[in-house]
This record gives C-alpha cells, structure tokens and sequence, in this order.
C-alpha cells in the first residue's frame, strides 16, 4: 500500500512537470521555488499517510483474524456457544450466511444468522453485551427482537453476527444455510 501512494505521489509530480501537462496556461514548468515548495507538500502528505498506516495496522490485525471464512466459522460458533452458556442463552441456530469480500479488497466479511429465546433481561442483554465486548473481534450487523410468551417473559432474537478476516480465500464457497458442508451449527454441544 505504502509502495502505491509512492507511485502515485511520483506520477502526479512528472504530470505537474511535464511540458504540455499541468504545469500552467504555457505549458512550462514550474519555477524553482514553486517545485520545492509541492515537493515538501507532497512529502509532508506521503510521511502522514505512512504515520498514518504504522497506526492502523496493529488495530487492524487485532481486530481481524487470518483465517479463510470455512475454517473461521467453527471457531466463532465455539466462541457463541461459550458467550451463550455464560449469558444463560440456549442458541437454537447458527446459520453461516456468504461471506462477501470488502470494499477495500483487503479482507472479507463472514456473518452469521443466530436465533435464539431467552429473558429479555438480563439474559439477551448480556448476550449482546459479550458479542459487542470491545476486546472481542465480534460485530452486531442487525438485530430482531419480538414477544414470545408473555407468562415466561422471554424474547425471540434474530441476529446476524460478522467477524472478518484478511484472507480473500473462500474455500467452502459458502451459500445461505448450506448445511451440507457441515459449518451449521444448532447451538447444542
């Protein structure tokens, strides 16, 4: 990444300095002056930027796993499953949904369906509260929550649930509730 701001922050200085190009109503080149002065601009930028990534990276792999998304999912399910029995849930489904690669082109997205009933406090809460733990790597995507049974005052809960992953890979090619690759998982275990 740092290699393509170096080519880009070049590129745009032969463009500026080219004659015909950018340089100005005459087509000449800058003065001295003014080139030294773009120069340390762009230099200035390209050092911040690279300050910049030396920042995001340690965050970024604290935050993203490595593996592919098939060998990533039994991991999470552990993780839900062991969430679930300290909030006092009972997870009646984990669904794989397709993991779709990011806009950045620098990992993937894998999200997962859960469904669930439970007391809506404190069991649901402090489910959801655990998944968006700050020190987790676990996002809430979205969220449904409608009455179930009154007389026991539990709630069903729809979540989907992402965890991302550099590796672009996507080995199982994963479909929405495909259980036949054997990544389902009902809660139970």
């Amino acid at each position: 990444m740092v290699l393509a701001m170096v080519v880009v922050v070049l590129a745009a200085l032969l463009l500026k300095l080219m004659p015909g190009g950018a340089a100005g109503p005459s087509g000449k080149l800058l003065p001295k002056d003014k080139a030294d002065q773009q120069y340390r601009k762009d230099r200035d930028q390209y050092i911040k930027l690279g300050q910049q990534q030396d920042e995001l990276e340690p965050r970024l792999a604290k935050m993203a796993y490595e593996d592919s998304a098939a060998t990533l999912i039994p991991h999470v399910v552990r993780d839900l499953q062991v969430i679930a029995q300290q909030s006092g849930v009972h997870l009646r489904e984990v669904r794989p949904l397709r993991a779709r690669a990011l806009k950045s082109g620098q990992g993937m997205r894998v999200p997962l369906d859960v469904h669930f009933r439970a007391a809506f406090q404190p069991d649901v809460v402090r489910f959801l509260y655990h998944v968006e733990d700050p020190a987790g790597r676990m996002v809430m995507d979205k969220l449904d929550v409608t009455g179930a049974e009154a007389r026991f005052k539990t709630v069903d809960v729809s979540v989907v649930i992402s965890v991302f992953t550099k590796s672009l890979t996507d080995e199982a090619n994963m479909g929405e509730g495909d259980a036949s690759d054997g990544t389902q998982a009902n809660g139970q275990g």
